[in-house]
């Protein structure tokens, strides 16, 4: 890690007396930190090959003790970064956790939903749209919880976490649903604890224990399947469900986003090779008969950019955004071939992060991936709104097809790993192909089939 600073005379941003700020310039592996050290000056009145303010200034009295001033903090700066880099805290840190820890000078203490805020933020700016949502989901459960009033970080105890578990439980939510939300709190608290925001005596989670809703997850059998693949639709809609559930079974259970993601250039020499959105991990599947004739239905007159199925309006390229520039506290960007002008409100969290890039071009690719990020987000949303008539339909179907539980989407990825397992197939295979990290995930997924065999082996030893 390198690591240098200097202090400068920063000409980027004038006062109306002709001034410009002096400031502590460290730079990180070529990241740039700017700390205000409160004075201005005239141009002729700084020695930038010396970084020492000329003797000859009209404004500074003693200049000699002034540029004293300015090499102790400058020292006392690259002594703080030291520190961070030997213990490793600096591993993580943003520039202003940096910025805080060189100065000395602590913000007020930290709030529960304003470092949620924080998170989604940073989460977003990364272009990690879907993390970001979840974070949001749960921010805005805690926020009702807390009646719109934010607490403060340390105030999070297992009295509090406590009475949460009641509030939501008590309002028809699920144990899963409650689950989820305790893991993604828990995990922004481990965060905080990681930015010296919160200390590891404080940590809420010592004696709670998140608990887990047994639940059961319906699979369709062979026999289930063979009933859609034979069902014939009486509506678009209809069609075009079976069509979608279909594909995911053939592409050994692959998820919804996955598949509205798939662009025709994922398909390569009789393989379509993607990352799984939630895990990163690549796969690689053999195109079988039933899947290119599926696959078919939708490929006329695309090209190799072109999403594969019709759920996401547009693609989200960077070279299609012109424009862009901050105006009254929006982002404002024009869309190529079209005329309407789009905005962006800036949040008072997303500003301190436009204000650590420098102005030019740095600052101009930073606004710009916001605009992907913003995109991004109206591609989720036509993913949630096809999901939700893809499930409505297949509800439909499962019915028509006396099948006697839900069926929906993530039935298929299920049913996929269940006849798998009928037909003999190893776990490890089965965890592969779902993408799987571990193989207790995949257990779940296996537990209803679990139980079948466990009864019929129970009827051999009693007897029936």
């Amino acid at each position: 890690m390198t690591v240098s600073a200097k202090i400068e005379l920063d000409k980027r941003s004038k006062k109306k007396n002709g001034t410009f700020p002096l400031k502590l310039l460290i730079v990180i592996d070529r990241n740039p930190i700017r700390i205000p050290l409160g004075y201005s000056l005239l141009p002729a009145d700084w020695n930038e090959k010396t970084q020492t303010v000329k003797s000859s200034s009209k404004i500074v009295e003693n200049t000699t003790r002034l540029n004293a001033k300015f090499q102790k903090e400058k020292t006392q700066a690259l002594e703080a970064i030291t520190r961070l880099i030997d213990s490793g805290e600096i591993v993580g840190m943003s520039q202003a956790e940096i910025k805080t820890r060189i100065t000395g000078k602590q913000k007020n203490e930290a709030h529960l939903i304003e470092f949620f805020n924080t998170i989604i933020t940073e989460l977003e700016i990364s272009g990690n749209v879907g993390n970001a949502r979840v974070y949001k989901m749960v921010r805005d459960s805690i926020s009702n919880f807390l009646r719109a009033k934010d607490t403060p970080l340390t105030s999070v105890s297992y009295k509090l976490l406590k009475k949460y578990e009641v509030w939501f439980l008590s309002r028809g939510n699920s144990l899963n649903g409650l689950s989820i939300n305790l893991r993604t709190l828990r995990a922004l608290i481990n965060k905080a604890i990681k930015r010296k925001m919160l200390s590891r005596e404080s940590y809420p989670f010592e004696n709670y224990s998140i608990k887990n809703g047994t639940t059961r997850k319906r699979a369709i059998k062979q026999n289930g399947m063979d009933a859609v693949i034979n069902f014939e639709p009486t509506t678009p809609n209809q069609q075009k469900a079976k069509d979608y559930f279909l594909i995911s079974f053939y592409l050994m259970g692959a998820s919804f986003v996955d598949m509205a993601f798939l662009r025709v250039k994922d398909m390569k020499n009789g393989r379509i090779e993607y990352k799984r959105r939630k895990t990163g991990k690549l796969h690689s599947i053999k195109i079988t008969p039933p899947l290119q004739k599926l696959l078919d239905k939708f490929l006329p007159g695309k090209t190799r950019e072109d999403f594969i199925l019709p759920v996401i309006n547009r693609k989200v390229e960077k070279q299609y955004y012109t424009n862009v520039y901050l105006n009254n506290g929006f982002i404002e960007y024009g869309i190529e071939s079209e005329e309407t002008i789009n905005r962006i409100k800036v949040t008072d969290e997303l500003r301190n992060h436009i204000k650590e890039q420098a102005i030019g071009k740095e600052r101009q690719d930073f606004l710009l991936n916001l605009v992907v990020t913003e995109e991004m987000k109206k591609q989720y949303a036509n993913i949630r709104d096809e999901l939700k008539r893809y499930n409505d339909n297949m509800k439909e179907i499962g019915k028509a097809c006396g099948i006697d539980h839900k069926v929906t989407s993530y039935v298929a990825r299920h049913s996929f790993a269940t006849i798998a397992k009928y037909k003999d197939v190893p776990v490890s295979v089965i965890s592969q192909a779902l993408g799987h990290t571990d193989l207790k995930t995949t257990e779940v997924y296996l537990a209803e089939f679990d139980d079948e065999v466990m009864d019929k082996y129970n009827e051999i030893i009693i007897g029936v």
